[in-house]
């Protein structure tokens, strides 16, 4: 089968193939145990490239894939030492973090499951989009904030609404 198509009830996320040639249109509905099955059987030099350039504040540097694995661990770290009046979805975050994919896509955006790396005003974050139901006029997201000392911290998640465009 040249595409994969799984429908679960659990999210959507649009994120890559597993082929580069689908790379571009391939949207996957999957849950966390689906997830930790294909990581399992996936190589990540079949994702995409092995490092990529983020600039922030004036600044350059060269993320790996190494380096998205290490985010993915401090995003975990971080969700599971908060409960749940500090992020309301963290059971379902963590159950869609912890052994999803950490790549660098096609075009060079470190993505962790449905977890996307950004530049944003103090530094990198992580933002993460929850599953909206048809029609809502507001969407729902999580922004990590990211810091490298001696390795990857995530300090901190916000919650924040989005108005969908019509």
């Amino acid at each position: 089968m040249r595409k994969l198509l799984i429908f679960l009830l659990l999210g959507i996320s649009s994120c890559k193939s597993l082929r580069r040639e689908d790379a571009r249109s391939e949207h996957i509905f999957r849950t966390p145990d689906l997830v930790r099955t294909m990581n399992n059987n996936t190589n990540d030099d079949e994702l995409g490239p092995p490092s990529t350039t983020v600039t922030f504040g004036g600044s350059e540097i060269t993320l790996t894939v190494d380096d998205v694995k290490a985010m993915q661990a401090a995003l975990l770290t971080y969700l599971a030492s908060v409960d749940t009046s500090q992020v309301e979805d963290r059971d379902y975050l963590i159950a869609w973090t912890e052994g999803g994919l950490a790549w660098i896509d096609t075009d060079g955006v470190g993505r962790i499951n449905s977890w996307v790396l950004q530049s944003g005003p103090h530094g990198l974050i992580l933002r993460y989009r929850m599953p909206a139901p048809e029609g809502a006029d507001v969407l729902h997201a999580y922004v990590a904030s990211l810091v490298r000392e001696d390795s990857w911290r995530v300090v901190r998640i916000a919650s924040e609404r989005i108005r969908r465009r019509r």
